[in-house]
């Protein structure tokens, strides 16, 4: 009897089919859902300027989550469309804040060059500011110590005052010396004038001064000189109008 029933117990287990309950997919389907969202997020953020470069990091989190829902959809032998896609678009996101980063860095390390160059740059001219002051001040005092001299020398000599005093004591041909070396002098300071010699400029008008008041002093004694000593004034009054107009043109 007990064989009998263990034989039926037997054939009822053998005819009951045995049912292979599979495992649920939630998890990896959620992980790919949120793997899909983070890249496209990061994917948008990677397009704008500037700020693109904070893609990274949504894009590096898609990553990861598509991957491992990737992983177990194979293992699963699941369909893998959404875990690839988001697994695609989070690399691409990611590579793209990459470039960002790559560019923002090389602009902010070409600005940098820059503004050191800049600096550099802006340093290099003030020096050179200070020296060409320097410069311009040691040319002004050289052309005013120059000038002074030749003041000096001029006022030392006092060619009218010389010819003043040999009209007085009736030696008109020294006093025509006199006169004839000042024209020289002039025409010789209003050469130097010319190259841009300041203390030239300065003489040729204390020259032309003097030679003024010398030929006032001849045109009071004129009727007392020889036709000789006429002769040569005259001769030197040319020299002088010739100087003048020089100066002129």
């Amino acid at each position: 009897m007990e064989e009998q029933q263990n034989s039926t117990q037997q054939e009822q287990n053998e005819s009951t089919p045995i049912q292979n309950t599979p495992q649920k997919t939630g998890t990896s389907s959620a992980l790919a859902i949120v793997g899909l969202v983070l890249g496209i997020l990061a994917l948008i953020l990677s397009f704008i300027p500037c700020i693109g470069v904070y893609a990274i990091v949504p894009g590096s989190i898609g990553i990861v989550l598509a991957a491992i829902a990737f992983s177990k959809n194979s293992k699963a032998n699941e369909p893998k469309g959404l875990s690839l896609a988001g697994l695609i678009i989070s690399i691409l996101a990611t590579v793209i804040a990459i470039i960002w980063y790559i560019v923002i860095y090389s602009a902010a390390d070409n600005l940098k060059d820059f503004s050191n160059d800049l600096q550099k740059a802006s340093e290099q001219l003030q020096e050179t500011a200070d020296q060409m002051d320097e410069a311009a001040e040691v040319i002004d005092d050289t052309m005013e110590e120059s000038a002074i001299e030749d003041m000096e020398n001029t006022e030392e000599k006092n060619p009218s005052i010389l010819v003043s005093d040999y009209i007085k004591s009736g030696d008109y041909d020294k006093a025509l010396d006199e006169y004839e070396a000042s024209v020289d002098k002039l025409y010789e300071v209003s050469k130097k004038a010319e190259e841009g010699d300041i203390g030239a400029a300065v003489n040729v008008v204390a020259y032309g001064t003097k030679i003024a008041a010398m030929i006032a002093q001849f045109g009071l004694v004129s009727s007392k000189m020889t036709e000789e000593q006429m002769n040569r004034f005259d001769e030197i009054n040319k020299k002088y109008d010739e100087i003048n107009k020089d100066k002129e043109e």
